[in-house]
Parts: C-alpha cells; sequence; structure tokens
C-alpha cells in the first residue's frame, strides 16, 4: 500500500516565518535556523526506501523556478488557503490512497526512524501524532486518506496548548490513535537555546 511523507514548509525568504523566533534571535538566525533545518529534513526524507516524499509549500507557487533551488528537486504541492487544519486536509484529500504523514518543517530532530516508527503505527491504528511540550504536534498520519471524518481538524485552537486536543477531539471515538516520539517544535528563542544546548552537550 501507498506511503507518503508530507513535509509542511513555507519558502525559506529572509524576513518571512518565524517571527516568534526571529523575536528573540534576530531575522538572520531564525532565517538560517530554518533554511538549514529545511534543506537537511528533505535530504533525509526523501531518501526513505518504499515512501513517497512531498513538500507541501507556501506561499503557493506557479513553477519550480520560484521555489528557488533549495526546492526545486522536489515534488511540490501548494498548501492552498485557509487555516493550517484547513491546509493540512487538503494535503491529505490529495493523496490518492494509502498512508500518509504531515510533517513540520522547523523540527531539527526528526530522523528517519521516527518516520518509519509513525507508519508502523498506522499499520494498527487509525492515526499517529507526533506530541510537542507546548501542546501542539510536529506529525499527524491518517491509515487511510481515502476518509477524512466530517470536521477533520475544524476549529483547532492552532499555535496554542490545545492543539493536539482539540484536533483529537475531531476524530471519530472509534478511532484508534497512537503516539510517537515528543520533539521540539523550534518556534521561541528559549526552545532554541534548549536546542542549542542539547546539541553542544551530545557533541
Amino acid at each position: 500500500m501507498q506511503k507518503t511523507i508530507i513535509l509542511f514548509a513555507r519558502l525559506p525568504r529572509y524576513g518571512k516565518g518565524k517571527t516568534r523566533l526571529a523575536r528573540t534571535i534576530g531575522k538572520l538566525r531564525a532565517w538560517r535556523f530554518y533554511q538549514r533545518t529545511l534543506e537537511v529534513l528533505s535530504k533525509k526524507l526523501i531518501n526513505i526506501n518504499n515512501i513517497d516524499f512531498k513538500i507541501s509549500v507556501t506561499p503557493n507557487i506557479n513553477t519550480k523556478e520560484q521555489a528557488g533551488k533549495l526546492l526545486a528537486p522536489y515534488t511540490l504541492m501548494q498548501q492552498g488557503n485557509g487555516d493550517l487544519g484547513r491546509r493540512m486536509k487538503n494535503a491529505f484529500l490529495k493523496i490518492d490512497k494509502g498512508k500518509a504523514v504531515i510533517i513540520g518543517s522547523d523540527i531539527p530532530d526528526i530522523e528517519v526512524h521516527h518516520i518509519k516508527q509513525a507508519f508502523k503505527k498506522l499499520e494498527t491504528h487509525d492515526a499517529v501524532f507526533g506530541p510537542c511540550d507546548d501542546g501542539g504536534y510536529w506529525l499527524v498520519g491518517l491509515k487511510n486518506t481515502c476518509y477524512l471524518p466530517r470536521g477533520f481538524m475544524e476549529n483547532v485552537r492552532w499555535s496554542t496548548s490545545h492543539s493536539l486536543q482539540d484536533t483529537l477531539s475531531t476524530l471519530p471515538k472509534s478511532w484508534k490513535v497512537s503516539y510517537i516520539t515528543q520533539l521540539d517544535d523550534i518556534d521561541t528563542g528559549a526552545v532554541y537555546d534548549r536546542w542549542r544546548a542539547k546539541n553542544k552537550k551530545g557533541k
């Protein structure tokens, strides 16, 4: 059965995106961090055997040239309009069949084994989440993209401590849900500093 990874990304343009992070570490460092993380993740994920890899980008683009050299080598999808939930739902709908996971592009600790773990969970569960410690999540996966529940991902309080619980409330109560490793979404200066300290310590 088809397996697909969808990396949700913003075109890495200076001064655009990562605004909360930029307020504390500066626009240049935030831009460099995001660009590097997106580059590293893309190279990791495209090489997973027997799994299709796509990047869903915002703002919408019409040509590969508009994506720039960093994203041009990859299969690109447009996120479209609406809030994050609407855009993720649209991404799932664009996958004809099979299992699919959507992941964020600002989580530098993602490794191949996390993705394999998520697809393994989807063999016996209807949905899987990779939680963040801020109440959100860095990964969401569905066992069957041919069936999306009515109201899926609607009325979710995004970028808050309620995001994961709100999303869970849009799933059928009969669904089996599982979770994988908690990772940090690098959205603030404090989380960025903690991530850097952890990586320096590990070297």
